[in-house]
Parts: structure tokens; sequence; C-alpha cells
């Protein structure tokens, strides 16, 4: 089992045969995030610089699967005696360092139980678990099933190291996939869809002395997003899922002030808890837009889509992750879904293995200033994850 952390020496986490070493995890962590793979712009190349020569030590293979020279993704396993291979996942990237830091983002430290830095919680944590658990299972022999490592690149923008992944077909055996985004060690089910969306207005330009000779696109996207937003808060909610949400992330438009805008756009951020929203969403857009502002054109169009995803609770893969989690931490489970999107979807674009979202730290540090994970969340998530893998790989 995991074992209390002793003092922190950067680079010096011990292999240990006999269990997880919080020590080795929290300097892993520590590692990860002092190596910046911001995005944008996007960088992996020097953290998986660092993953292969970590592997090469342990005589470990590994390998790169890239969607670009600079843009790497880590991928590594170890043969089962059978068919089938469980999956253990995560992204390498961050987002970048914006916001008010008190401090160097990539100079990690521990504080009152906590580790602070840029990926700390988002989800560096997670891929420090990944790596620890793969490196301990890697000295065990040979598993039930293969046991494969998959560290993405790009998920904190176009899931590009994930699709790289589902075009390289490493994946196509998984009988079970393990996503370490932060859920506060807590196993998600299921994830809501991502609906991303750019609506445009088109009016007509006047002098601003003059606003009623033109036709304001502003004021037709405001108009549009105050009735949306209204609209979408009365979609019904679905059990467990919660509801669909809107988030207005971007707007421009017009020149100057003494000018009547002639164009407005906005990016919108839609989370689905069905894919039957998505038609809803849709129609509301097209006759709202139609009708916010006489004479302005509309048009919108997808910047991208990831449609909802859910692991049946049935699942004998997914229960006995489950009975797991209750087993060890004597908990009893209500199913819950996560909010945010994974890689999965890009992934497994047609239909999912069973998988569970389970991993340290608490998804609202993540984006966030002055960046933390809980020492307490890593050790309950690997408590977990060990047990779990030890019964299903070495029965």
């Amino acid at each position: 089992m995991l074992r209390e952390a002793g003092p922190l020496r950067r680079g010096e986490g011990n292999i240990d045969e006999g269990g997880v070493s919080l020590e080795r995890a929290l300097s892993l962590l520590f590692d990860l995030i002092s190596l910046d793979t911001s995005n944008p712009p996007g960088s992996e190349g020097e953290i998986c610089q660092y993953l292969g020569n970590l592997f090469s030590r342990e005589g470990l293979s590994w390998d790169l699967i890239s969607f670009h020279p600079r843009r790497p993704s880590f991928y590594s396993f170890l043969e089962g005696r059978f068919p089938g291979s469980i999956v253990l996942t995560g992204h390498l990237d961050t987002v970048s360092p914006l916001g008010s830091w008190s401090f160097d983002p990539f100079k990690p430290f521990q504080k009152e139980g906590k580790i602070f830095g840029l990926g700390a919680c988002d989800m560096k944590s997670g891929v420090a678990l990944v790596l620890d658990l793969f490196l301990k299972f890697s000295r065990k022999g040979k598993p039930q099933h293969s046991l494969k490592i998959a560290l993405t690149s790009d998920e904190e923008d176009q899931y590009r190291g994930a699709q790289s992944f589902r075009e390289a077909g490493v994946l196509d055996d998984a009988l079970f996939v393990l996503e370490l985004e932060p859920t506060d060690s807590l196993p998600l089910i299921g994830e809501k869809g991502e609906f991303w969306v750019r609506a445009h207005f088109r009016g007509r330009e006047a002098h601003g002395s003059t606003p009623e000779k033109g036709i304001n696109s502003v004021l037709a996207q405001a108009k549009f997003l105050l009735e949306l937003e209204r609209e979408v808060s009365l979609l019904p909610p679905r059990d467990f899922w919660g509801r669909t949400t809107l988030n207005m992330g971007k707007i421009q438009g017009g020149r100057q002030p003494n000018i009547v805008p002639e164009s407005c756009y906005s990016e919108l951020d839609f989370r689905l808890v069905h894919e039957e929203h998505r038609d809803l969403v849709q129609k509301m857009m097209e006759d709202l837009g139609r009708s916010a502002l006489p004479g302005a054109t509309f048009f919108w169009e997808t910047i991208s889509y990831k449609r909802p995803l859910s692991s049946p609770r049935e699942n004998p893969w997914l229960s006995s992750f489950i009975g797991v989690y209750e087993e060890v931490l004597g908990e009893r489970y209500q199913p819950k879904i996560a909010s945010f999107c994974t890689d999965l979807p890009t992934m497994f674009p047609e239909a999912a293995p069973p998988f569970a979202i389970f991993g340290p730290g608490n998804i609202l540090q993540a984006h966030q200033p002055d960046e933390f994970v809980e020492i307490s969340s890593i050790e309950r998530a690997g408590r977990v994850l060990e047990a779990f893998l030890e019964r299903v790989l070495f029965p």
C-alpha cells in the first residue's frame, strides 16, 4: 500500500516492489511540474524525453506517437498472457500560466499537505500515479492482460494527441480504460458532451451619431445570447447527469465607438447531457438568430463536437473497479458524471470501451492561478488504483 511521504528530494523516488511509493510519486510529480508543457504554444518533446529516459533506466520499451515533430505523446505497455488490455491514460500538456500567480508556476513546492505548481492538479499528479503504478507492476512478471500507458499531447487544445493514438490503433484491444483526470478520487462513469460553436451576425455600418441608419450586429448578438442563455436553462435535466450548460467564452465585433458595427461573432461552449440536446440547441440558435434584430443576418458554424459518453454501471469491469473503490475506502458509491470533457471521445469516436474517470485533485483547481493538489487525494487515488490493478492483472 502507499507509504507516508518522507522528505522530498526531486528525482530520487525509490523503486519499491512491495507497493506503491508515495514518495516516488511525489518526486515524479515535482519533476513533471518543472517541465513546461504549456499549451499554447504546446511542446511535449522535453517531457517525453524525460519519460523515455525514466523507462529506459528501468529496462522498459517505449514509443512516441506524434501528430507533429514537436508534439509527441508517450506510449508503453506490459504484454499480458491473454488478449485485451487495461489502459491507463492522461495528458501531458497544461494550460498556459495566465492570471495572477504568486510564485513561479514551474517551481513546485510542498506546503500544508499540498503540492503547488502548474499542472499539479490538471493533471500531472494523475500522470505521476500512472507512472508509479506502471513501474511497480513492470517488476511483477507477466500480467493476465496487457497494461498500457497512453499519455497524450494537446488535450488542452484540439485533442490531437488522442487522435494520433486512435489513428495508430494501439488501444483497439482495450478491455477497460482508466482516465486519470482530477475527480477528487471519486469514480465518474461518464462525461458530458462538448459542443463548441461560433455564432455570426452581420448588420450594416453607419456613423455613430446616426445609429438608426445602421444595423448593429453587436446589439443583435447581445439579444441573441441573452435569450439563448434563458432557453438553454430550461432544457430538462437528466438523472445524475445534471443539466446542459452554456458558457459564452468569447465575443468580438465592431471597429470603434463612432461606427455602428457591421459584424460580430461569439464563441460558445455547450456541455450536453444528451445527444438529443445538440439538435435542440441548434434549433434554438437558428430560431433566435433569425429573430434577434430586424435586418441582421445570422449563421453559425461548429468549432468542435465531442459526444456525451457513459459506461454502463453493470459492466463487469466497471463494477469491479467500483467494488474495489468501496472496499478500499469504505465508502458507498453513487453514480456521477464529469462536467468536463476528456480525451476519451477522441480516442474512441465510435464506441468507447468500459471506462472510469478517476484521479487525484479537484477540478475546481484546474486552470487556476496558484494551482495545487492535496497529497491526501493522491494517496486515496493510488490505494484504489493499485488494489484494482493487482486484482485484475495478478489474480
